[in-house]
């Protein structure tokens, strides 16, 4: 879950929930990725009476919906929509940059790149770029021959990553762009303004 949605108590689990961890805390209120959900968890909740509410967020326009579902699941409505409005207008403001081709590599070994489906591909495009390597899934991978074979123009990349491998550093017609990992990685409501610095750093 996103550090930037609603204030409240502190995340307890990452991608793997630790549950022991959950249930010594007395939650009243549980947020959960799909991936996360698992049915006798999902049982001891219903029993104790906590509430569940289950989110994706691979979408760009999930994250001010969600914003609003967190919103009304803890009784702060008028807060959250104030947030998905700001998400929302921010998106609408963001510059138009030069079209390039772009790949956003989330690591090099496999290539795995953000498609034009996740919320990653959504926002760059919304900039004018054509994201890269073309893919029906929101975060495929990749060969190396296949990501090379599309002839980015422009290679961005998480700072969490490492640097380019030589494969495709070696190539001279490529730009380069190291990005915050924590700003980019994660579909959470400053993610307009990661955009837009890049946005504002890119010709138009």
């Amino acid at each position: 879950m996103s550090d930037f949605c609603l204030p409240g108590p502190p995340r307890v689990a990452g991608l793997r929930v630790r549950w022991e961890t959950v249930w010594a805390l007395h939650p009243t209120h549980l947020l959960l990725l799909p991936t996360q959900v698992e049915a006798p968890q999902l049982a001891a909740a219903e029993s104790m009476g906590v509430r569940v509410l289950v989110l994706a967020f691979s979408r760009l326009d999930a994250i001010p919906a969600n914003t609003r579902r967190i919103g009304a699941f803890v009784g702060r409505l008028p807060e959250a929509e104030a947030l998905a409005r700001s998400f929302e207008a921010a998106l609408e403001s963001l510059p138009r940059v030069r079209a390039a081709r772009t790949a956003y590599v989330l690591w090099w070994t496999p290539p795995v790149a953000a498609g034009p489906s996740s919320f990653i591909g959504e926002g760059l495009t919304r900039l004018g770029l054509e994201i890269g390597p073309p893919s029906p899934k929101e975060f495929p991978a990749h060969s190396a021959e296949a990501l090379l074979a599309w002839k980015p123009e422009m290679v961005l990349y998480p700072s969490d990553a490492g640097p380019p491998p030589f494969w495709i550093r070696s190539d001279p017609g490529i730009r380069f762009i190291e990005v915050p990992a924590d700003r980019w990685n994660r579909p959470a409501l400053d993610f307009p303004a990661a955009l837009k610095a890049l946005g504002d750093a890119l010709p138009h």
